[in-house]
């Protein structure tokens, strides 16, 4: 029996063309009835007659719904274990597919890998072949990659181009053994040779594997002709022909690109049922490529796809529906169409459906995937492609080690992220054996390729050494000075604090200041900022305002918007920069067109209230909507409040809750206390529930806001939500005086007043009743007057006090300083003088990054926490990124690189931070 030749790819509808190819290799063993052997009941008759082999290629025909057949998975699975029973290799290894696959129920990779092994074992080349991506991948076997090169190997011997072509690149790589390019270059040969004698008998599939190929050569000829194999395998029928080709023009990859052709190529292979062409269709109409954007259309071949049991086009659809983009806003529509593809996915695929629905519910309509098209992509040997699909993997649950294999394509094909991703992966030992040589290896060839970290990642594993190598200074600095030379600004930056701190080099200040310089015109906005401060602070250097200036404005110049936003809040409080309003609003705008979320809100509360540009609430409103969907927490909370309030929006409660919720988790006391209170209230969609509150309220106060801490204490008071405990109450309500929450100590008073949880004191109670008068609490002068019979004082609130006090308490830091300044200097016949009050509003602005309310703090005797309210902003992110959560390290690492959030200026920490949020998960932290 002569063997197949490749069985690429998943088991699915294959072109009766190729079915015919293959039934017509096999011998007749026995004549049995006149029927041609490509007719189905030529093998049933074989089958009936007790010959295996017969069985096997009957069960083919019901597994493909091949030749007029109607597709019967269970019986192709009855037909191949029949024949498998018989001892027929070929049906073994068939049979094994479907437990690989789970075609008829769950995946049991165990009983697939000892068919194949069984099959390989007697020579059955697509046996061999899949065994060795199971072990390759670790599903139902250890994860063995030179065990999997040995199987690539000897399906090569057999006859299997695909296997040539895999054990050559894993040859190349060194993945399995020692990289050996002699060897590597054997096997593809092998496998062109393999590939031309097929296509050379007519097999289609086999020419497009050349035509494949070519196209990723220069050769406009070749290119030519592979185009035209594409187009004629297309015409003939082949789907995966007409996706390729519909691939080719939609993406500008053709020689002449031709969008219509590539809808035209899409819709014949769609037509044909095959999923991807599909999907590249929808994917046409849903970004208005070469056709007219038109939602509607693009929802209805993604259905199409879903239906054929596309899972991520499933995926794409529920987000359809979810959003009402191209059908009705129908939430259980959207449930119903997501768990479709969930199970067409398995449990391990419902986990990165979970992700790319979570992914695509935080970016726009624009940003809908192409899951599938960066599938082909990759099989043409797009790098990016394969990098596309690997990053998207490496952080699924059970597919890791899948991300590996599309990451060695990419690194091969010259995309020098996807060699990073496997430095790191090597490094840390993340889904794999951990080996340091390897990951050196990659970096070297990523710096070799000029990625922009790659050569000071490895100078700095050279320099301070790693668990198995001990540090190589030297090294590190002849690689630290080839990089700078070759445009590396990172590199550079490292050269130059060597010298500047005379650490491995010799102290060279005015070489070390070169070499900052440097590194700021190469693009580095870090270094360029770091300039700025040093020059503004004399730091090192003669003191100049000019220059610190132009050092700032060009870290903004080159993309950074958090220093945009830095240099506006210096032009708007005249901190280190002359006040200018005119130019704070156009670094402002400028920080905000760059996707910087506090100088989108900071425009956005300008807006509201038509200061210093035109009012337009609309606008304003978007942009605190984008703000917070690029994770900003605070403005999230800011504008939960305004829907909460109705205040120059809608009054929505529901969405309110869902925006509080959101920041409660990224750590935000503010807003756990909003949320606590709509839950104990019943509001936002929630039933009251004095339980659940407690749990916010608890958060609230554990992250230092001191209204959580009152409203706990008032629970534990009641014994709502918990046991009743007065002393506790006490010393909550005690926590919460203390830093001057004006009704805690009112209440407290009343506890000491009757002996509630702490030993009656009438004297105590008058004492935290007139704590809480004085800070303008209206029950606590109406219990302070009952208590000593004296007339309550008025408590009017100021408008202004009023105003700034909204909008301090939406996170506004220079309204929390305006707030102080009132308190410190008092009002005419409106506000006494309240040093508490000003201390903790300098307190609040300084903690929100407004440097100049830290100076005046420190003017009134206070000393500048470095950690911020209650540990700080950074610190409450820090430990949300420990306890896992992505986006929370991506927070924390702004905050340690601009020095916000009680966090000082570290560079070191924000990239430590930065590259925690990509390990776990969060891309915009990876690029």
């Amino acid at each position: 029996m002569v063997p197949l030749r490749d069985w690429d790819g998943p088991m699915r509808l294959r072109p009766s063309l190729f079915a015919v190819r293959f039934v017509l290799l096999l011998s007749c063993v026995s004549c049995g009835p006149s029927f041609e052997k490509t007719d189905p009941r030529y093998h049933e008759a074989r089958c009936q007659g007790g010959e295996a082999a017969g069985c096997s290629e009957l069960g083919t025909f019901y597994l493909g719904g091949l030749a007029g057949v109607e597709r019967d998975v269970a019986k192709a699975k009855g037909l191949f274990k029949k024949a498998c029973d018989k001892r027929d290799a070929l049906g073994c290894s068939r049979l094994a597919r479907i437990y690989e696959e789970g075609l008829d129920g769950a995946p049991d990779f165990i009983r697939a890998s000892s068919l194949y092994l069984d099959a390989c074992d007697k020579g059955v080349m697509e046996a061999c072949l899949h065994l060795g991506d199971m072990t390759r991948e670790g599903k139902g076997v250890l994860r063995d990659a030179k065990r999997a090169s040995e199987l690539y190997t000897r399906s090569c011997e057999i006859g299997s181009a695909r296997g040539c072509r895999t054990a050559a690149d894993m040859a190349r790589l060194g993945e399995g053994g020692a990289a050996d390019e002699a060897q590597a270059e054997i096997w593809q040969q092998k496998a062109d040779g393999l590939t031309q004698t097929a296509c050379d008998e007519g097999e289609l599939e086999s020419c497009m594997l050349l035509a494949q190929a070519a196209l990723r050569s220069d050769d406009e000829g070749a290119r030519a002709v592979a185009e035209a194999t594409y187009e004629k395998s297309c015409n003939e029928g082949i789907a995966k022909a007409c996706v390729v080709l519909g691939y080719l023009h939609a993406m500008g990859k053709a020689l002449q690109s031709d969008t219509l052709k590539a809808a035209q190529s899409y819709r014949a292979a769609c037509d044909s049922s095959e999923k991807t062409g599909c999907i590249g269709l929808a994917w046409m109409y849903a970004m208005g490529v070469g056709l007219a954007y038109d939602p509607v259309r693009a929802a209805e071949f993604y259905s199409k796809a879903c239906d054929l049991g596309e899972s991520a086009a499933c995926t794409t659809l529920a987000w359809m529906h979810q959003n009402g983009v191209g059908v009705a806003v129908d939430v259980e529509k959207a449930a119903q169409v997501y768990l479709k593809g969930c199970e067409a996915e398995g449990q391990v695929g419902c986990s990165l459906q979970s992700w790319e629905w979570s992914y695509m519910g935080s970016y726009a309509e624009s940003d809908i995937h192409r899951t599938e098209l960066d599938g082909i992509g990759c099989e043409m040997g797009d790098g990016l492609s394969c990098y596309n699909i690997g990053s998207k993997l490496q952080y699924t649950a059970g597919r890791p080690l899948e991300a590996v294999t599309y990451f060695e394509k990419a690194c091969s094909s010259g995309t020098v992220d996807a060699c990073m991703s496997l430095a790191y992966m090597y490094m840390d030992g993340y889904s794999l054996p951990r080996d340091e040589p390897k990951a050196l290896a990659m970096m070297e060839k990523a710096c070799n390729a000029g990625h922009p970290y790659a050569c000071s990642d490895l100078a700095n594993n050279y320099r301070w050494g790693t668990s198995t190598m001990a540090p190589d200074v030297q090294k590190a600095i002849a690689i630290y000075e080839r990089s700078c030379e070759a445009g590396t600004a990172a590199s550079c930056t490292e050269l130059a604090w060597s010298y500047r701190n005379g650490t491995d080099l010799p102290y060279d200040a005015a070489k070390a200041d070169e070499l900052f310089r440097k590194s700021c015109d190469l693009g580095d906005s870090y270094t360029c900022s770091d300039l700025g401060y040093r020059y503004l602070t004399g730091d090192g250097v003669e003191q100049d305002q000019g220059k610190a200036m132009e050092f700032y404005i060009k870290a903004c110049d080159v993309g950074d918007s958090w220093v945009c936003s830095d240099v506006a809040r210096r032009f708007a409080t005249g901190d280190g920069f002359p006040q200018d309003d005119a130019r704070a609003l156009e670094f402002t705008q400028r920080a905000c067109d760059l996707g910087n979320s506090t100088g989108c809100s900071t425009l956005a509360g300008r807006m509201l209230k038509g200061d210093g540009v035109v009012q337009d609430t609309t606008r304003a409103i978007e942009l605190y909507e984008a703000a917070c969907a690029n994770y900003d927490s605070w403005v999230c909370t800011d504008l939960a409040t305004l829907y909460e309030q109705g205040e120059f929006v809608s009054k929505n409660e529901y969405r309110a809750a869902e925006l509080y919720l959101s920041s409660c988790n990224y750590g935000v006391s503010i807003a756990c206390l909003r949320l606590g209170t709509m839950v104990l209230q019943g509001r936002g969609g929630y039933t009251a529930d004095p339980y659940s509150a407690f749990t916010y309220f608890d958060n609230a106060c554990n992250w230092g806001e001191p209204r959580g801490c009152e409203a706990l204490g008032e629970l534990y008071e009641s014994g709502s939500g918990t046991s009743k405990d007065e002393a506790r109450a006490a010393q909550l309500y005690q926590s919460a005086c203390d830093l001057s929450s004006p009704r805690a100590c009112g209440l407290l008073g009343g506890l000491y007043e009757r002996g509630g949880g702490v030993t009656k004191d009438k004297p105590k109670a008058i004492e935290f009743y007139g704590k809480g008068c004085d800070l303008e609490d209206a029950n606590s002068c109406s219990l302070l007057a009952k208590a000593t019979k004296m007339v309550a004082p008025k408590t009017a609130v100021d408008p202004d006090v009023k105003y700034f006090g909204q909008l301090c308490d939406l996170g506004d830091a220079p309204s929390c300083a305006e707030l102080a300044r009132i308190y410190e200097q008092g009002k005419k016949d409106a506000v006494k003088k309240n040093h508490k009050l000003a201390v903790k509003f300098y307190a609040l602005a300084c903690n929100r990054g407004d440097s100049s309310s830290c100076t005046l703090l420190e003017a009134l005797g206070e000393t500048v926490s470095t950690t911020g309210r209650a540990g700080g902003e950074a610190e409450a992110m820090v430990k949300k990124c420990e306890g896992g959560d992505a986006a929370s390290c991506a927070n924390a690492a702004k905050f340690y690189r601009d020095g916000k959030g009680g966090a000082q200026k570290d560079a070191n920490k924000a990239k430590e931070l930065l590259k925690a949020a990509c390990d776990k998960g969060h891309r915009e932290s990876c690029h």
